[in-house]
């Protein structure tokens, strides 16, 4: 079993805007590649489901996620999923629903809404999965262990509390973990955790470290079809020619 989990931010209308924007018309290109390529889109929680009960998964199986709940990936991207049956998983920052992307640069992004409780609840109802992204989207190594475990406990129970429906799944902010914020969300009831870190992620997974590759708005087409080939987030000629040199030599090998 070999699951690759996208990581996306931010879906909009027309051109990306910044390399965390996705465009709706790529959005909805790339879930449309996904389905006539017949990749199997899973819900995290299926897949680690999966590696808990040591069963296996279609192959190619994909999961999809978006960090830190941007109003338009509502308006834009939940339609396309809809539309195309696929499931996805939202990490949301619960202490700003309803307010901005205040922990970005404005300089280099602007200030943009982040989801309404209402919206988060339409989620649960069409069965999209629902999972923490701390509450205010700090980086977890740099605070007190104190702050991290109110961080990320917190988040978990207020959607909890507010929607009703148990959360499983974290998502490291700005990809910032080690040893110590790792336990606490182990120890906080989480089934899993994602990170930045880049790769296909199979039965020898830490839980609380799966891997995603980023999808940006700046990547080609082309780009997104080598992310999915390759497990990784930066993948040029080099790695494209090491890819088909060992193909061929595995051939002559068989041969």
């Amino acid at each position: 079993m070999s699951v690759l989990i996208l990581m996306y931010h931010r879906v909009a209308r027309g051109p990306s805007q910044d390399r965390y924007t996705v465009s709706d018309a790529d959005f909805r290109r790339q879930v449309t590649f996904l389905r006539d390529q017949q990749f199997t889109v899973v819900s995290l929680g299926e897949f680690v489901g999966a590696l808990q009960s040591g069963q296996s998964l279609a192959k190619p199986s994909v999961v999809i996620t978006f960090d830190d709940g941007f109003e338009s990936t509502f308006e834009y991207a939940v339609p396309i999923l809809r539309d195309s049956g696929m499931a996805a998983t939202f990490f949301l920052v619960t202490g700003l629903l309803g307010k901005t992307n205040v922990w970005m640069n404005p300089t280099k992004y602007p200030v943009r809404p982040l989801m309404k409780w209402d919206q988060v609840e339409f989620l649960r109802r069409n069965g999209f999965e629902l999972g923490s992204h701390t509450c205010s989207h700090p980086v977890l190594t740099e605070v007190t262990l104190e702050q991290a475990q109110v961080e990320i406990e917190n988040s978990k129970k207020e959607i909890e509390d507010r929607i009703g429906v148990a959360v499983h799944s974290f998502a490291y902010p700005h990809g910032a973990f080690n040893d110590q914020v790792r336990d606490l969300v182990r120890l906080a009831g989480y089934d899993c955790a994602c990170s930045t870190m880049s790769g296909f992620n199979d039965r020898r997974a830490d839980r609380f470290l799966l891997r995603r590759i980023d999808v940006f708005g700046d990547d080609s087409f082309s780009m997104f079809r080598r992310k999915l080939m390759f497990g990784a987030n930066r993948v040029g000629a080099p790695e494209v020619l090491k890819y088909y040199l060992q193909r061929a030599q595995s051939k002559l090998i068989r041969a």
